[in-house]
């Protein structure tokens, strides 16, 4: 009801060009700095995380219930990502009717009550919905089992890979084996948790796992 009030009294504008009625717009999103080419070859991002608008919008995705921006967000990740799946399709040897499992990084229970959404899925459903031929969003596999220290505290990789040692589970292992997988979330920066979740998906027999960032 509060936001409700807020939309009445304040439209909504996109943060970059002040369009109404818009929390970003795709096509601003898509003028933002692209990622650096990654050091891991198994992980792929689309926008640096320093642009302007790319910290803000997931800034507002992730700790301001600013669900409105999983939409851009997610249709501009697509964007910018379709050709370099289409490569792994082509590489992974999957015919035009073998479809993708995405997998969203989770939450830990406790985190996910605390914000009300895990924002991972939120962006991985939406990005499956551009191509509902090719993706299925798969949310009973992979599964957060403990609280760990805030992945941004801990500055280096070292400590940010102990942080997430023996972090995540896979139930329902039928569902991945021998499955080409994509792992989701909005932002990497060590790499850390999509290598401790990608390495929990390969050990329970999933036969590639590749992981999407919006940023990096």
């Amino acid at each position: 009801m509060f936001d409700f009030i807020l939309d009445l009294l304040f439209r909504e504008q996109c943060l970059e060009c002040k369009k109404v009625d818009v929390p970003v717009c795709v096509d601003c999103i898509l003028r933002a700095e692209p990622a650096v080419e990654p050091t891991n070859m198994e992980t792929w991002s689309a926008f640096a995380f320093h642009d302007p608008i790319i910290r803000r919008s997931i800034q507002k995705l992730k700790y301001y219930r600013g669900r409105r921006f999983v939409e851009p967000l997610a249709v501009a990740l697509y964007d910018r990502s379709i050709e370099v799946i289409s490569e792994k399709r082509l590489l992974w040897g999957l015919g035009p009717g073998e479809v993708l499992l995405c997998i969203p990084v989770p939450l830990s229970p406790k985190r996910q009550r605390n914000r009300g959404y895990n924002q991972a899925e939120l962006l991985t459903r939406a990005y499956a919905s551009e191509d509902q031929m090719s993706f299925r969003v798969i949310d009973t596999v992979l599964y957060k089992t403990r609280e760990t220290a805030s992945q941004v505290s801990l500055k280096d990789r070292a400590s940010r890979l102990r942080n997430m040692d023996g972090t995540f589970e896979i139930k329902n292992t039928e569902v991945i084996i021998d499955k080409c997988c994509i792992l989701f979330d909005d932002v990497t920066t060590t790499g850390a948790t999509l290598e401790a979740c990608r390495r929990a998906l390969l050990d329970a027999g999933a036969r590639h796992v590749f992981a999407l960032t919006v940023a990096h």
